[in-house]
């Protein structure tokens, strides 16, 4: 072996030198996150933020990962810096926090999602809507008491303004509909 080279052990440990090196990574767990993607950082192949040019934003309601990832890449592209490594196809995002700090950096905190009043497009927040899933209710748990019903059937909001007596003949007909159904 080379007088000039190392032998990297583990990713830990290629990741918190770099850190101490003034580079800002993903989390150690993200899938963007590999030894490879690091050394190309490390090598200038790929962008990534530093510390002591880190601007810091808050973003409320933060859009996607993909989203963050285009508006990153569109950043990086237009300041004429290496790309980002991300790999959109595969999902192998940095974690979203990441994401948000380096967005705020290159636009110097001045990207559209720091604003005061931004919310995400609905079609931003969730690439797939999660799929409703049947479950038993022989037991009665999931059973919503006549009391706390709606005119349509539907569960009431007042559910949790309650006083405490509503709230104890809520769980006193509940009770008594399921011991009805089981007998």
């Amino acid at each position: 072996m080379p007088a000039n080279q190392v032998k990297i052990c583990s990713i830990k440990l290629l990741h918190e030198m770099m850190t101490r090196t003034d580079y800002l990574l993903p989390a150690l767990k993200s899938r963007w996150t590999t030894i490879d993607r690091l050394l190309q950082v490390r090598d200038g192949k790929v962008w990534c933020l530093k510390q002591s040019e880190t601007v810091y934003r808050v973003c409320t309601r933060p859009p996607s990962c993909e989203v963050l990832t285009k508006k990153l890449n569109g950043y990086l592209q237009a300041l004429n810096l290496p790309p980002s490594g991300i790999n959109i196809e595969k999902e192998k995002y940095p974690d979203r926090e990441w994401l948000i700090l380096a967005v705020a950096t290159l636009s110097k905190g001045a990207d559209e999602i720091f604003n005061r009043d931004y919310v995400p497009p609905i079609e931003q927040v969730r690439k797939v809507a999660p799929a409703q899933v049947m479950v038993r209710n022989d037991d009665g748990l999931l059973d919503v008491p006549p009391a706390l019903l709606d005119k349509k059937g539907k569960r009431a909001l007042r559910m949790a303004t309650l006083d405490k007596t509503s709230k104890l003949e809520a769980k006193l007909a509940m009770v008594q509909e399921r011991n009805q159904r089981q007998a």
